[in-house]
């Protein structure tokens, strides 16, 4: 309770430091509001603790539009976050290291292997990595049961990057939590 409870607070407080921001400042502060302190550091030493909080976050795509999985890599590497692509799920699953993954943006529509199933295989096996799922097949009701098997978020494309980093920012926060 206490863990959701700051998650909470610092998503307040990211929402309201966002309204005041400019966008293109939006993406240096994020991180900061969500991993680290202010309090008598110098821009510098801010800029450093973003850094190195976000460089130690991969986040991994799996998206079976080749396209979009390059925005996506662009925005997020943009923002300081390691990123890795997987065009299927069967692709994903064979990565030796996806044990280290912050974060998990995932198309519920894939070749083979839906997104869903794929968030069912990774809650039997143990895996407990956030996932934000990223669609255009985005109805109420395919909304409802991934939500419901654990997903994190629930995004329909085309997304605004503002919000697909907030997103990330927060899955992650929740796993570093």
């Amino acid at each position: 309770m206490k863990m959701r409870r700051q998650i909470a607070q610092r998503m307040a407080r990211l929402e309201m430091t966002t309204r005041l921001l400019t966008k293109q400042d939006r993406f240096q502060v994020f991180p900061l509001l969500l991993f680290g302190s202010w309090d008598g550091q110098s821009s510098s030493q801010r800029r450093a603790e973003m850094n190195e909080a976000l460089s130690n976050m991969k986040i991994m795509v799996v998206d079976d539009d080749q396209a979009l999985c390059d925005a996506l890599e662009s925005a997020l590497k943009s923002t300081g976050f390691r990123v890795s692509k997987f065009y299927s799920a069967e692709e994903y699953l064979g990565c030796p290291d996806r044990q280290s993954a912050s974060c998990l943006i995932l198309d519920v529509r894939l070749p083979g292997m839906s997104g869903i199933e794929l968030q069912h295989v990774l809650r039997e096996t143990g895996d407990a990595v956030p996932i934000v799922f990223l669609t255009a097949h985005g109805d109420a009701t395919i909304r409802d049961v991934v939500m419901k098997a654990g997903a994190h978020g629930f995004l329909t494309k085309p997304v605004r990057r503002t919000v697909l980093i907030q997103q990330v920012l927060s899955a992650v926060a929740l796993r570093s939590d």
